[in-house]
């Protein structure tokens, strides 16, 4: 007996977000087979029958091998679906989620599914990512086990055997540049120095990537000394980090917490300062309110300044040098620290884009995630206004972050009108992409306020007169920052071709193809829903000075908050 399917598509529950399931399509000789996502099948075919005026119902039908199979029926249906030159020849029953149908309409069927898909945004108000980034079970684990590294034992308990507590990292005893018994004998010289106890001390040597950092557990009692400490290095890891992470273990039994708030804080300074001297570390208290992973990194970064002897870090001033050149700086490092993971080059790369992130405090910028999903593929869209100058700023920073930006309208329902929202649709390796929508949004913020300050300053006579200012001023602010962006790219090639062997010349050509790659990718990815893109030409902009000047020196403060104010964690979601 035939069957109505009743059931709406839009109470299905979905256990994927509507945005990350795509068609998959077969070609074959004579036609092409379509799978589509069951929750959005029958909307999907309704809506592409109704592109050819027809209206169809869907029935459930069992077939002779009892897989349940759909019919169609609906006035002039054959001609929708194959060439009236063959429908004739054609049957229309297909299995559930499945349609087959020539290939000419394939791209069409596609669109149909995306405009049958709900719209669904993020906490922040964007609609969600096609491609997330892949957050694994072992990755959500070692994300957790940073924030959790300090094991408390209680009142008679016993240490327990090592190998019941270690995680299931993949590990290596290959040879490193620092040796394990270097490193041994090291921690023993801080343990004497800090009239530590003796306990059981184990390096693991790690071989994934992790931009130098080092991670680690400790075991105590409260009011005891530790009772063993367990570190895991990185291959890019230096003796500051080493160092930093020995005496992040240390702190938790000596501040009598296993958290990280000031209190363990300020403990960990303490115990820096006792063994490499105050002056090293007296900028850590412009941070020390910060989350502990910036007192980490810069811990990490002063002790590196100690062991060479050199001056402290210093948190850089506002325009002393502008982010985007830094931001570039440190990929570059990145690239060369990958491509020589393990070696004293990349050992060298990584330290000094890890001093970089500290000196203009991008710490907070930097998201706490495997440093294996900094490659990964990913797309972002970023909610904007209408104005063309912020479109054009996003596509001009995308660009320099070699991210593939497109600019996308779509219209939504907001307070029962339909209203059109504008996005930036960012496509790149992960961690381009983060660096991409992080300038965008200081320097929109940027040429705002300093929008705001010249209008105020500035005689308003006709009706109409502001917002052509407004206009003008932010459409050469960003033609301003777009020449100094060209300006750095350009600075980059030359040095690379003036002295091809530094470190910053391998890095640039570690990364010169990304761009292609997240173009390819944006391409691949709109072909999965029959979307297409094309080009605009260019905006007429009326000159102004004082719009021009404010683009040419677009900087930040202290690296983040365009205000100096307290910074913003750019965070990945991980529904999205």
């Amino acid at each position: 007996m035939t069957q109505r399917n009743l059931i709406p598509s839009s109470e299905k529950p979905l256990a994927v977000p509507a945005a990350q399931q795509t068609a998959e399509v077969q070609h074959r000789p004579r036609h092409s087979l379509i799978k589509i996502p069951p929750s959005f099948a029958i909307a999907t075919i309704q809506k592409f029958a109704r592109y050819f005026g027809v209206e169809v119902e869907v029935f459930f039908e069992p077939d002779l091998f009892s897989m349940e199979k759909w019919e169609l029926r609906g006035e002039g249906l054959l001609k929708c679906f194959i060439p009236p030159e063959k429908s004739k020849e054609n049957v229309f029953l297909y299995p559930k989620y499945c349609v087959s149908i020539a290939r000419i309409y394939v791209k069409k069927f596609l669109t149909a599914l995306e405009e049958v898909k709900p719209d669904e945004f993020d906490k922040n108000g964007n609609p969600l990512s096609w491609v997330p980034l892949n957050y694994t079970a072992k990755q959500l684990a070692e994300n957790n086990f940073d924030d959790h590294d300090a094991h408390l034992l209680k009142e008679g308990d016993l240490l327990p055997p090592f190998d019941s507590c270690s995680d299931n990292s993949q590990r290596t005893d290959e040879p490193s540049y620092i040796a394990t018994q270097k490193i041994q004998n090291r921690f023993e010289e801080i343990r004497k120095q800090l009239d530590i106890p003796p306990l059981e001390f184990i390096v693991r040597r790690g071989k994934v990537n992790k931009e130098g950092f080092v991670t680690g557990r400790v075991w105590y009692k409260i009011g005891q000394s530790p009772q063993r400490i367990v570190i895991t290095t990185c291959p890019n890891a230096d003796w500051a980090e080493i160092f930093a992470t020995c005496l992040h273990e240390l702190a938790h039994p000596y501040s009598k917490t296993n958290k990280h708030g000031r209190k363990f804080r300020e403990t960990l300074v303490s115990l820096a300062e006792k063994i490499w001297g105050t002056k090293y570390f007296q900028e850590v208290d412009e941070v020390i309110e910060e989350s502990y992973k910036i007192v980490d990194k810069w811990i990490a970064s002063c002790i590196r300044s100690a062991l060479k002897q050199e001056n402290p870090p210093l948190i850089k001033a506002e325009d002393e040098e502008k982010l985007a050149e830094k931001i570039s700086k440190i990929k570059k490092l990145r690239a060369v620290g990958k491509d020589q993971l393990g070696k004293p080059e990349g050992i060298t790369a990584t330290a000094l884009a890890n001093d970089l992130v500290v000196k203009y405090n991008l710490g907070n910028h930097q998201l706490h995630v495997d440093i294996e999903n900094q490659d990964q593929l990913v797309d972002r869209f970023v909610t904007i206004e209408r104005e063309v100058w912020q479109r054009n700023l996003a596509h001009n920073v995308a660009s320099f972050c070699n991210v593939f930006s497109l600019h996308v309208t779509k219209r939504r329902n907001v307070n029962n009108r339909r209203k059109k929202l504008h996005s930036m649709h960012f496509f790149g390796k992960f961690e381009d992409v983060v660096h991409a929508e992080y300038l965008y949004s200081i320097n929109r913020e940027r040429i705002l306020r300093n929008c705001q300050k010249y209008l105020q300053n500035k005689t308003i006579y006709a009706p109409g007169e502001k917002l052509s200012e407004k206009t003008s001023f932010c459409d050469s602010a960003v033609e301003g920052f777009s020449e100094t962006l060209n300006e750095i790219k350009s600075r980059e090639i030359f040095q690379r071709k003036q002295n091809p062997q530094s470190t910053e010349a391998q890095g640039y050509s570690l990364i010169e193809h990304d761009l292609a790659k997240a173009e390819q990718f944006a391409l691949e990815e709109s072909k999965k829903r029959g979307l297409f893109w094309a080009s605009a030409s260019g905006k007429y902009v009326n000159y102004n000075q004082a719009g021009y000047t404010t683009g040419k020196k677009l900087s930040v403060v202290r690296g983040l908050n365009s205000q100096g104010e307290p910074r913003r964690l750019l965070t990945v979601n991980p529904d999205n």
